[in-house]
């Protein structure tokens, strides 16, 4: 069956659903009336057990098919939910809604101020112990757990890195959910920390899942692909063990580094392979964000500190280095092909739009920095040359910070934005790197690279605003600076996009004092806020 065919099915059901459901409240009687609808159910807080039952089970299928048939939830849609939320005499048709609600702006990020509402009111509404006894899933979610699993992820999204309260109140609904429950629970929190910060950071580790995997019930066999990711992510990672010596000073055995760097490559295809087959997709935007973590660390100097406590400081260009920035660079794309080679399909989801231009700088700069390298060195090296040879960028830096900038103009326009640590921070900390002339071969020593402004060389003058966006000032008319990439003003400019980013960030809802930090663990062990903190921090030393 064709996807047009499957979409024109799945049409045709829902019609049938909502059909079909009409028909079962007018056959029924209650209070005197000939037939009941749905805002008769709503009203009523003696409504039979089976009614609010059928009711809530027909939402939550109609809200299913809705996104899987369209990519998102419709205005009407959401609006049924926030009534049945507010207007509902019935604990379960408003829980049911509330949690349908918080899953639903996992997927679709239209409305995250409504789901922020929604989800800070009924966290605090205790659960019924039958309510456990009657599950009903969306998207693979248990509803019960969505409520505080989506306050955690939104505002860890939204950059509070240290949030206390719903990170105890989804440990809490973790207790008392089924083992496979729990699975899914924790993979959610795993994909979703891996958006914002690389595989080996605390944050990830710290929602281990491969135990409960291995004594889970059938009911997680839809998640089962999680235990495959995670597996070639660890192998992935013993690879770059191997490889550490040979990024630091270029000296090592060539056939073992070509081995390990082939593994690596291959198992992190094979994990974005799986990383499709889970039901919110989260986890192709993880391994997205750690393809462009390990290439970032080739090109920049990284910070010391836990978090990446097995990754030295980057100190030249090597063979060795480059090779893994082209594997990188390679992985990045794929991920980006096959996150959105679903267009048409069911399950179109476009969770984050903003990273997703951002991982698309970040590839075009991996792109035209591996075709500025000399070639023929890394043949003289035994490496394979750059495969992006071909499909580098014509104006290299200058169209990378062009779509930084665009990034940023996006995300520092809202209060409240989900895409603050996935695309607005990583964008910032870009933008910042850039202007101080960092991210070209000749800015570390190591490899020779192309000098000239040839095809592969860069203008090193750009325009950029003067000032970064603030969602408070609705100011039309932006100043701009042309700047030269290194000296005063381009540093000056950079840290202040930059600092503008770091001031959204808080902890346990408190503004993020910057000054006090010194490692990961003063930021919530996040290594994406170190790393923000760090440059800034040493961009602005006098």
């Amino acid at each position: 069956m064709s996807v047009a065919e499957q979409r024109c099915k799945l049409e045709e059901l829902i019609n049938l659903h909502d059909g079909f459901l009409e028909m079962l409240l007018k056959s029924c009687r209650r209070g005197g009336k000939d037939h009941l609808n749905e805002d008769d159910v709503l009203a009523g807080d003696d409504c039979e057990n089976w009614l609010v039952c059928l009711l809530t089970k027909a939402k939550v299928t109609r809200c299913q098919a809705e996104i899987l048939l369209h990519g998102y939830i419709s205005q009407e849609t959401l609006s049924s939910l926030l009534k049945w939320f507010r207007e509902a005499k019935a604990p379960k048709l408003r829980l049911v809604a509330a949690a349908c609600i918080c899953i639903l702006g996992m997927v679709d990020r239209h409305f995250t101020e409504t789901v922020f509402e929604v989800a800070s009111e009924a966290v605090n509404v205790e659960i019924p112990c039958w309510v456990y006894e009657q599950p009903n899933y969306l998207l693979g979610v248990r509803l019960e757990c969505g409520i505080p699993l989506s306050l955690y992820t939104l505002r860890l999204l939204t950059g509070d890195l240290d949030p206390m309260g719903p990170q105890l109140a989804i440990h809490s609904v973790i207790q008392k959910a089924s083992r496979s429950d729990q699975i899914v629970c924790k993979a959610i929190c795993r994909a979703v920390e891996g958006t914002i910060d690389p595989h080996n950071s605390l944050r990830l580790q710290a929602w281990d899942i491969v135990e409960g995997i291995a004594g889970a019930e059938k009911t997680a066999l839809e998640w089962s692909a999680l235990l495959n990711i995670h597996h070639f992510q660890v192998k992935a990672e013993n690879e770059l063990n191997a490889l550490e010596e040979s990024f630091q000073t270029g000296h090592t055995n060539v056939q073992a580094t070509k081995h390990a760097h082939s593994a690596w490559r291959s198992l992190t295809c094979r994990a974005i392979k799986e990383a499709t087959h889970t039901p919110l997709g989260l986890d192709v935007f993880a391994l997205a964000r750690n393809c462009i973590y390990e290439g970032c660390r080739v090109m920049f100097q990284m910070p010391p500190g836990e978090g990446m406590t097995e990754h030295k400081q980057r100190v030249l260009v090597t063979a060795s280095g480059v090779q893994h920035l082209n594997d990188a660079a390679y992985c990045l794309e794929r991920c980006l092909s096959m996150q959105h080679g679903k267009k048409g399909g069911l399950g179109d989801f476009d969770t984050f739009p903003s990273a997703h231009k951002y991982a698309l700088a970040m590839l075009k700069w991996f792109k035209w920095y591996l075709c500025a390298i000399d070639q023929e060195a890394l043949i003289r090296h035994e490496m394979a040359p750059s495969e992006q040879n071909e499909r580098v960028p014509c104006h290299g830096p200058s169209e990378v910070c062009r779509d930084l900038l665009a990034v940023l103009s996006v995300v520092m326009s809202s209060s409240v934005n989900p895409e603050l640590m996935t695309a607005g921070l990583p964008a910032a900390v870009a933008l910042a790197r850039l202007l101080n002339s960092e991210g070209s071969p000749e800015s570390m020593p190591g490899l020779q690279a192309i000098k000239s402004n040839g095809p592969y060389g860069h203008r090193k003058t750009l325009f950029v605003p003067s000032q970064p966006r603030n969602f408070k000032d609705q100011k039309n008319h932006v100043l701009v600076s042309h700047v030269e990439l290194g000296d005063a003003k381009a540093r000056q400019i950079g840290a202040e996009h930059l600092k503008a980013a770091i001031a959204l960030l808080s902890k346990n809802s408190q503004p993020l004092v910057m000054q006090t930090a010194s490692s990961p663990q003063d930021l919530g062990g996040s290594t994406t806020a170190w790393e923000a903190v760090w440059l800034y921090k040493s961009m602005t030393i006098n």
